[in-house]
């Protein structure tokens, strides 16, 4: 399925429908590759936690103010932050990389990582 941003796919691996907002979800869990530094979608009122699965050189994220950049490298390390705040995403090296995205409607539930690829 395609980013919100235009700028990429996902393959969506669930998605449990809000009770409340039929046309949203409260839970989604996906997997992305990434093979450009990119803007990543807006998602207002979701909670995001996001993952590395492969790639050799990670990504990099910058948050709205440009204050706080963050290094995804390492398998399983888990980086959490709000939907709604903008964020730049750049990759380390050549290559793509693929991420697992786990995303929770604020208003209906929380997720917390780390999480366990087998």
């Amino acid at each position: 399925m395609p980013w919100l941003n235009g700028l990429g796919t996902t393959t969506q691996l669930f998605k449990l429908p809000h009770p409340l907002k039929p046309d949203h979800f409260a839970l989604r869990l996906s997997i992305a590759t990434v093979s450009q530094g990119s803007p990543f979608s807006f998602f207002p009122g979701i909670d995001r936690q996001l993952s590395i699965l492969e790639g050799e050189h990670g990504m990099e994220l910058e948050f709205e103010d440009g204050s706080i950049h963050h290094r995804l490298i390492e398998p399983g390390k888990v980086l959490e932050f709000p939907g709604e705040v903008k964020v730049d995403c750049k990759l380390l090296g050549s290559g793509s990389i693929r991420d697992f995205n786990v995303m929770v409607a604020r208003d209906w539930g929380r997720a917390k990582g780390p999480f366990f690829f087998l």
